[in-house]
Formats: structure tokens, sequence, C-alpha cells
């Protein structure tokens, strides 16, 4: 990839993370709720979907280090 895609790669994922924390924010103080249908009622799995997005954040993060490390090498 040359210099260019790799910012503009660079810039989608921490988009992508800045977005991910607003929705962590929002599940964990209740304004929005994720509920699944367990056969035997709903139950709320909104921190369920925070821990993920925290998970996918981390592995973003790690992406925009290696880009910046191939951006380093020139």
């Amino acid at each position: 990839m040359d210099r260019e895609a790799l910012l503009d790669r660079r810039k989608h994922y921490e988009e992508q993370i800045t977005g991910y924390r607003r929705d962590i924010e929002n599940y964990r103080s209740g304004r929005f709720t994720m509920r699944s249908n367990t056969g035997t009622g709903f139950v709320d799995v909104s921190e369920q979907l925070a821990v993920g997005l925290e998970g996918m954040i981390e592995r973003l993060e790690d992406v925009i280090k290696m880009i910046d490390e191939k951006l380093a090498e020139g």
C-alpha cells in the first residue's frame, strides 16, 4: 500500500474506535440497551456488547500501530 492509502486506513480505523467508544458509553450508561431472547425470557446483553467492542478497539489499535510502523519505515 502506498503512504496515502495507509493514512486513509489509519484515519478510518481511528473513526471506528471513536464510534465504538461512544457505543460503549451508551451501553454502559443505560441510554441504549440490547436484549436477547434466550427462550426463557429476555436478557440484557449490553455489557457483553460493550466488552466485545473493547476487544475490537484493542485489535484496531494494534493495526494502527502496525500502520504507524510501516509509515515510519518510509
